[in-house]
């Protein structure tokens, strides 16, 4: 008579509470060990971010003196840097192999065709050998970025006192982006 109560108090509804806490311990568990998963990864994630953001600094910090020059070229009016660039460059170069014939603006830039973009083109011309010319323009692209070349016409020269042959005539147009 006593044993059926016994039973239900005693030993099944203990079992059943001891039965749901340990479910409820082992979801719990589960869950904890799935928001430690998200927060390392989420961890990881900043860390490596954290670490590139470093290296980028690195990088840019060694190539500031590069954008400071970048930079003067785009405020300085584009023909000046040009004239600057090239006079500059011609002083490593001998009247006989190579000479500036004529600087010139040449108006808007190919660049500017749809009207948005701010560019503007200069016409240089000049007498001397191509091996020279070559050497000038890969040191002027360089020194100026944003120069596009537009078109260059060579042509046969004019005998000069200086040489018995023929020297080339190199009429090039370069666009560039300007503030101007």
């Amino acid at each position: 008579m006593y044993t059926k109560p016994i039973v239900i108090f005693g030993l099944a509804i203990p079992g059943v509470v001891l039965l749901l806490f340990i479910l409820v311990m082992l979801s719990s568990v589960n869950n904890l060990k799935l928001k430690r998963q998200e927060k390392e990864a989420a961890f990881t994630a900043y860390q490596t971010t954290i670490n590139s953001q470093k290296l980028i600094e690195k990088k840019l910090a060694t190539r500031i003196g590069e954008m400071e020059y970048w930079d003067e070229n785009l405020k300085r009016g584009f023909v000046q840097v040009m004239n600057d660039r090239v006079t500059a460059i011609m002083e490593g170069f001998k009247p006989n192999q190579l000479r500036l014939v004529e600087i010139g603006r040449g108006g808007r830039g190919s660049l500017s065709k749809d009207g948005e973009a701010q560019s503007a083109a200069i016409m240089l011309t000049f007498e001397g050998g191509f091996g020279p010319m070559q050497a000038l323009m890969g040191e002027l692209e360089t020194l100026i970025p944003q120069l596009e070349l537009d078109s260059m016409d060579i042509g046969a020269g004019r005998p000069t006192g200086i040489r018995k042959e023929k020297e080339l005539t190199f009429k090039i147009v370069y666009s560039a982006w300007s503030k101007e």
